[in-house]
């Protein structure tokens, strides 16, 4: 998660001689944090952008501004962002740490080990921070590096269950299954009501093959988060492997009821596109298309799967009129396809 700094004075000493020269814009920084934090973002956007132009070198400001378009999802405006409070304040590791993280989830994981290790110059008792450093070598397969980082959050404290859980991703990487369920435990033991510890628990204990211990781990999970949807994906997994498919159908129907993919992300997206009014939008039906394109990338026996009522498995449920579903997404993406190749504007 990207840190946001909550008070206009702090920074580096610049930062703090600025808000001490400007009373006035310092206040407005704050109104533009209590907005951000208060979840009136569009509100807090344009705070930020006119303390901005009356504090241009103001590193805080836009690296809460960049914290801000990062969360609904503008990712070059907020690398940007990131970027000017770097350059602005070489001693702000925040700013060097978010744009670091930013650029990991953005696929530039390389791009980003630098700036993790120059926000680590500038503080290096984070060990929150090194938790990120470690999941970011991970990321670039620097297995052993990326758990030196890991056992170094680790020796400074604070942060352990993070610290234990990565660990864990990266032997199960190496395939040391025994290794990750070790450090998982650990983690479970500094945080032994945290359903996401408990449910990564599990998945390396089916990993590993110890459904048991997976199962008690998912049940002490679900004992503390009866809703969380993850730790009802694993139990229906451990459940199909270890032969209960009757169980394991029950699981699935749940997570029918609470599945990410439900009609409401559908419908209510629609509803905003509907009701913005920057975006000029050209609504058509799918295109029609013969039976045999389907033939193309699928066989016959997978078509006709469709039109069973049975769960297609523990991420995809089965429900009515499916198979009508997925011929139109089939049409408006043969229909995306040749809008493309006309040079038409798709998305």
């Amino acid at each position: 998660m990207a840190d946001l700094v909550t008070h206009a004075a702090t920074g580096s000493k610049g930062t703090k001689r600025a808000a001490r020269k400007t009373p006035t814009g310092a206040a407005a920084l704050e109104w533009a944090v209590s907005l951000h934090l208060s979840g009136r973002g569009e509100e807090a956007e344009h705070a930020y952008r006119r303390f901005i132009v009356e504090e241009p070198r103001h590193a805080v400001a836009h690296n809460n501004l960049g914290t801000l378009l990062a969360s609904r999802g503008e990712q070059g405006a907020a690398l940007a962002c990131y970027a000017t409070a770097a350059e602005l304040d070489p001693g702000y590791g925040e700013a060097f740490r978010n744009f670091a993280l930013l650029l990991s989830a953005t696929g530039r994981a390389e791009d980003a080990i630098a700036l993790m290790q120059h926000a680590l110059t500038v503080a290096p008792l984070r060990a929150g921070w090194w938790c990120d450093f470690g999941g970011v070598l991970e990321r670039t397969g620097r297995s052993t590096e990326a758990l030196d980082a890991f056992d170094r959050a680790l020796r400074i404290g604070g942060a352990d269950a993070a610290a234990h859980i990565g660990r864990s991703t990266v032997l199960a990487a190496r395939g040391d299954l025994d290794g990750a369920c070790s450090a998982a435990l650990a983690a479970s033991v500094s945080s032994p009501t945290d359903a996401d510890v408990l449910t990564q628990l599990a998945v390396v204990q089916r990993l590993a093959r110890r459904y048991d211990d997976a199962k008690a781990s998912i049940a002490r999970a679900l004992s503390h988060a009866p809703d969380h949807p993850t730790a009802h994906a694993e139990r229906a997994r451990v459940l199909a492997l270890t032969g209960e498919a009757t169980a394991a159908c029950r699981a699935a129907e749940w997570l029918t009821l609470g599945h990410p993919e439900r009609p409401e992300r559908i419908t209510r997206t629609v509803e905003k596109l509907r009701g913005q009014t920057e975006l000029p939008i050209t609504w058509s039906k799918p295109a029609k298309f013969e039976e045999a394109v389907l033939l193309r990338a699928h066989t016959p026996e997978h078509i006709a799967r469709l039109d069973k009522p049975e769960h297609f498995d523990v991420d995809t449920p089965y429900f009515p009129k499916i198979a009508n579903y997925a011929r139109a997404a089939t049409g408006a993406a043969l229909e995306a396809l040749r809008s493309a190749r006309a040079g038409e504007t798709v998305f």
